[in-house]
C-alpha cells in the first residue's frame, strides 16, 4: 500500500509546481478578501481533483492492467486511492484552518467552517471515486455532473434558479472536449508534457482578456498580477 501511495505522489509530482502555484493564487486572493472560507472552498477543490488526477495518470499508462499482473489486487488499487484522499483532505484542513487564524478568525468559527466544507469535499469525493473506477475517468465526471444536477433539480426554486442558456452547454461540450484533447495527446509516448501543460494552463491569459475587456471585470490590477504568477508558473514548467 505504501508503494502504491508513493507511485501517485511521484505521478502527481509531475504537476506539483502548478498545484504549488494554484495554492499560491488561492491563498494570495484568500487573504487580499479576507476571507478563510474562500479559501477552505478552493482547497476542496483541489482535494476532489486529486484523485481525479491520480487516476487520469493511471488510465493513461493502462497501470491497473500492468498492476494486477503484480501481487496486487483491485482491492489494493481501489484503497490507495482513499488513502491519497484521505492525505489530501488532513493537509487541506490543516492549510486552511492556518490561513484562517491568521485573518484573525475565531478558532471555533474556524473549525466550523473547515469541517462543514471537509464534510461537503468527502460526501463528493465518496460518490465520486465509485464511479471513476467503475466508468473511467471521463464517463465518471459526466455521470457526477448528472448526479449534481439531479440533486439540485427538486431543490432548484428554494435554491439559486438556473437560466438556461445555450452558453452553458456549449462552455461544458468544449470543456470536455479540450479534456479529450489533452489526454490524447498525453497518450502519445512522445508528448513533452513540459509543452503540453503550459499550453493548457496559458489558456487563462484568453479568460483575462475577455473579462477585462467585454465584461469590464473589477480588480484587474490584482486579477493581472495573479496571472502574471500563474504564467510564471507556466514558464517555469517549461524551462525547469
Amino acid at each position: 500500500m505504501k508503494g502504491l501511495l508513493i507511485k501517485d505522489l511521484l505521478n502527481l509530482r509531475q504537476t506539483g509546481r502548478v498545484w504549488a502555484l494554484l495554492l499560491i493564487v488561492f491563498l494570495v486572493i484568500g487573504f487580499v478578501q479576507q476571507s478563510p472560507a474562500y479559501v477552505g472552498s478552493m482547497l476542496m477543490v483541489m482535494l476532489l481533483l486529486l484523485p481525479v488526477n491520480a487516476m487520469a495518470y493511471d488510465e493513461n499508462a493502462r497501470w491497473d492492467a500492468y498492476a494486477l499482473t503484480m501481487p496486487i489486487t483491485r482491492r489494493d488499487l481501489a484503497l490507495s486511492k482513499y488513502l491519497l484522499t484521505l492525505l489530501g483532505a488532513v493537509g487541506a484542513a490543516l492549510v486552511s484552518v492556518a490561513c484562517g487564524l491568521l485573518m484573525g478568525a475565531g478558532l471555533g468559527e474556524v473549525l466550523a467552517t473547515v469541517g462543514l466544507l471537509l464534510a461537503v469535499g468527502l460526501c463528493m469525493v465518496s460518490v465520486l471515486l465509485p464511479l471513476l473506477f467503475r466508468f473511467g475517468v471521463q464517463k465518471g465526471r459526466m455521470l457526477m455532473i448528472v448526479i449534481v444536477l439531479l440533486m439540485w433539480y427538486p431543490k432548484r426554486k428554494q435554491t439559486t434558479p438556473l437560466q438556461w442558456r445555450w452558453t452553458i452547454f456549449l462552455t461544458g461540450f468544449l470543456l470536455t472536449v479540450s479534456d479529450f484533447l489533452y489526454f490524447y495527446a498525453l497518450s502519445d509516448p512522445e508528448a513533452l508534457l513540459s509543452v503540453l501543460s503550459p499550453i493548457r494552463r496559458s489558456g487563462v491569459v484568453f479568460t483575462f482578456v475577455v473579462g477585462a475587456i467585454l465584461f469590464h471585470e473589477r480588480q484587474i490590477k490584482v486579477k493581472a498580477a495573479i496571472l502574471a504568477v500563474v504564467l510564471a508558473g507556466t514558464m517555469l514548467l517549461y524551462f525547469g
